[in-house]
């Protein structure tokens, strides 16, 4: 009996998957679950990064990857994503509560790089324009969502800035020694150099900012102006008028003041030490006055130079001293004699300090590249996965229906093959017997 040879055809493909179409729909819909889970927190949690790339602007030259902060601190760009910083910026806001910065530092799921773009300005004077931006790149899995991954990084590019608005700068250095000194002369030296710190510390931001840069966030108040302010105090003669007044005036019957009673033996061991220095200054100016004999009977005249006069006004301004010490033996005590003095010039003092730290926080930006300030790398995106995984479950789904139509079909052919096979076995035993009957006959 001659056997038909049948080839495979695509007709015959799609009856033997049309006929476990059921199978090729729950395989299809599992394997597309699958993939699609797989693909976004699997392979996309580690391949996918958040970046944000921005411009970093604070005062004075930062063009470098080095930076001195106005405290003397060290800044280095990278010092934007240590552990530090990491750790400072989780703890500023409950919403970071739940991010691994350990893991983040300890297995490099983020980094910063530095971007220098040069670009030639062809105008009527050609110029090059040196444009440096910073990279923040972070493992999308280390982030519970984009909104908190953008508002973390976002957080780390204003770090820089959170620092200068940070600074802990005392500019009041002479101000602790004014109120511990022990006496009212000694307090009034240490307040005018107070006042000659923060007229030198204005001239200093006029210089890098200019005179009419606004040092306030409400009155507008200029810097030359605030420095007016300091100049005005200094010239104004306050302090000098009180060192006249705490001397007393015989004339007027007006006794000397002094700070505590302490004062007077403080006062007593000074005026000791001064008639020392005194009676050495004048025993030397003497000398060099006196004309000297050559032992002929002759004098050698000694000539009236700058040094001279330097020794005689020394002399002049010890005796001075010492004689108004002398007056303060009669003074009396007067412990707030300078408060009001002294809260002028800390009023000055704190006003500068507010003033730099406007300065500084406007002097200092952060700008972004990207509308959407951050963006999403590696990974594939939503409509890849989908894609993928749509033609995955196809095309698995497609060679398990056909599978399984393959088997069905070949089980159907055995099952009705099976009586024919049984019927063909069963006609030669029947001949048999009846030719073995035959013969017993």
């Amino acid at each position: 009996m001659a056997e038909e040879n049948k080839s495979i055809t695509l007709k015959g493909i799609l009856k033997t998957i049309w006929l476990k179409k059921w199978v090729a729909l729950i395989v299809a819909v599992a394997v597309v679950l699958v993939c699609a889970i797989s693909l976004f927190y699997g392979y996309n949690a580690k391949e996918e990064h958040y970046e944000i790339e921005f411009s970093l602007n604070l005062p004075g030259n930062n063009s470098s990857a080095a930076y001195v902060y106005p405290d003397g601190t060290q800044f280095h760009y990278t010092d934007i994503t240590k552990r530090e910083t990491l750790e400072g910026v989780k703890a500023s806001s409950e919403e970071f509560s739940d991010i691994d910065v350990d893991a983040m530092a300890n297995r490099g799921r983020i980094h910063i790089t530095r971007n220098v773009t040069l670009t030639t300005d062809l105008g009527e004077t050609s110029s090059t324009i040196r444009e440096v931006t910073y990279t923040i790149s972070a493992r999308a899995s280390s982030f519970s969502s984009k909104s908190q991954a953008k508002n973390f990084l976002m957080a780390l590019a204003y770090s820089p800035k959170d620092y200068l608005l940070a600074m802990n700068i005392n500019y009041g250095a002479y101000l602790p020694m004014a109120k511990e000194a022990i006496d009212y002369e000694t307090e009034i030296g240490f307040l005018k150099n107070q006042l000659e710190v923060l007229q030198g510390e204005y001239e200093n931001l006029i210089k890098t900012y200019g005179g009419s840069f606004v040092g306030d966030t409400g009155n507008g108040t200029t810097l030359l102006a605030y420095s007016q302010q300091v100049k005005a105090y200094l010239d104004s003669g306050v302090l000098d008028n009180l060192l006249t007044q705490l001397r007393g005036d015989k004339e007027k019957d007006k006794s000397p003041i002094i700070k505590s009673k302490d004062c007077k033996e403080y006062y007593e061991n000074l005026q000791k030490t001064l008639e020392r220095e005194l009676d050495i200054k004048e025993k030397a100016l003497n000398k060099v006055l006196t004309p000297n004999s050559d032992g002929t009977g002759s004098s050698v005249i000694i000539d009236v130079d700058a040094s001279v006069l330097k020794m005689a006004q020394e002399v002049a301004e010890l005796d001075n001293k010492i004689n108004a010490l002398k007056d303060y033996k009669d003074a009396n005590v007067d412990e707030h004699f300078l408060d009001k003095a002294y809260g002028e010039i800390e009023k000055l003092t704190n006003s500068y300090t507010e003033t730099c730290k406007n300065v500084y926080s406007k002097a200092s930006s952060v700008g972004y590249a990207q509308p959407g300030v951050i963006v999403s790398t590696g990974g594939m995106g939503l409509t890849m996965i989908v894609l993928l995984s749509l033609v995955a479950g196809v095309v698995i789904a497609a060679i398990a229906a056909y599978v399984a139509g393959y088997l069905a079909l070949k089980r159907e052919k055995i099952s009705a093959e099976a009586p024919l096979n049984t019927v063909a076995n069963e006609q030669p035993e029947s001949e048999a017997q009846a030719s073995e009957k035959e013969n017993k006959e």
